[in-house]
């Protein structure tokens, strides 16, 4: 019995000693399983951002793929389109397979006509970006050609205006001094003194202008015609004749107690074929109206805008 105490003493000794090793050990695990809550989250995040990465590359490969693709399909309409070119101009017997495409040289050869427009000058071998002259309809026109760009873009080529090309000039300026009172009607004025005849168009011993080329031209016939006295208005017309039919006129007219000159002026742009012949000449006239002869009278012209295709 006496030993009961000991025992007891020793039991609570023991039971003690468990729940201090007990109540050490969960702490231990909440620590351990806190540390782990955190290492989760932080490797959660670490993949998250590490997925948006690969799906973010996963989307530019997608659009790379794709515009890789568009630029497969625009360069082989491109080679059609070479190719097609190639076989329309390519002389009989030259090549044109995919070898006569890929060589400028041959299509050089292969292009004998004048160049119409971008896709004929980059055929032709150019490369450079920049104002181009070509053959338009009438005309040679300016363009601007962008050969960084597919040819059927719409920024290719870029209509600038018309150049003004002449394959020769023509200009000219005659007068009339004579002495004579010229009055006859239907008949052609020569004008002997010749000041500028550029071009050799303007014949003066027979006073008639050839056309040497097609085109645009200026004219202008100006001068002075005598009215006696006349107690009723006299009339004085002259006019400008293409192949012998009128096509511009000038008018002057007085009714004078004195006698007077009588101005006139005749301002006409024509549009001529090669080969057609002007002429100045009286179609109306009052009995003792003429022309004057002291100089004052004046036949002018000039080439404005050649019609150079037609002579290419």
């Amino acid at each position: 019995m006496p030993q009961s105490p000991t025992i007891f003493v020793r039991i609570s000794i023991l039971a003690l000693t468990w729940l201090g090793c007990s109540t050490g050990t969960i702490l231990s695990s909440e620590k351990e399983l806190q540390q782990f809550r955190e290492n989760y989250v932080q490797l959660k995040e670490t993949v998250d951002i590490k997925i948006a990465q690969l799906e973010f590359k996963c989307k530019q490969l997608e659009e790379k793929d794709a515009q890789l693709e568009e630029e497969i399909r625009l360069k082989d309409q491109q080679l059609k389109e070479l190719l097609s070119y190639n076989a329309r101009n390519a002389p009989e017997g030259a090549a044109t397979d995919l070898r006569a495409v890929g060589s400028n040289a041959n299509l050089r050869q292969g292009t004998t006509r004048m160049p119409t427009s971008c896709l004929d000058l980059k055929a032709a071998g150019f490369y450079l970006n920049g104002i181009y002259p070509v053959v338009g309809a009438q005309h040679i026109e300016l363009v601007h050609c962008d050969f960084s760009k597919l040819t059927f873009d719409p920024s290719f080529q870029k209509w600038i205006g018309f150049a003004d090309v002449k394959s020769a000039p023509t200009y000219f300026h005659v007068q009339r001094i004579t002495r004579d009172a010229f009055k006859q009607s239907n008949t052609t004025v020569l004008f002997n003194v010749e000041h500028l005849n550029v071009g050799g168009a303007m014949d003066v011993k027979t006073g008639i202008f050839t056309a040497p080329r097609a085109g645009k031209y200026f004219f202008s016939i100006t001068g002075l015609a005598w009215f006696p006295v006349s107690s009723y208005r006299r009339i004085f017309y002259i006019g400008l004749y293409k192949n012998s039919n009128q096509i511009a006129m000038a008018h002057a007219g007085e009714a004078s107690t004195l006698g007077q000159w009588g101005p006139f002026s005749s301002l006409s742009t024509q549009n001529l074929q090669k080969g057609d012949q002007l002429s100045v000449e009286i179609y109306r006239i009052s009995p003792d109206v003429y022309l004057n002869g002291n100089g004052f009278v004046y036949f002018t012209g000039w080439l404005m805008e050649e019609e150079v295709v037609l002579s290419l």
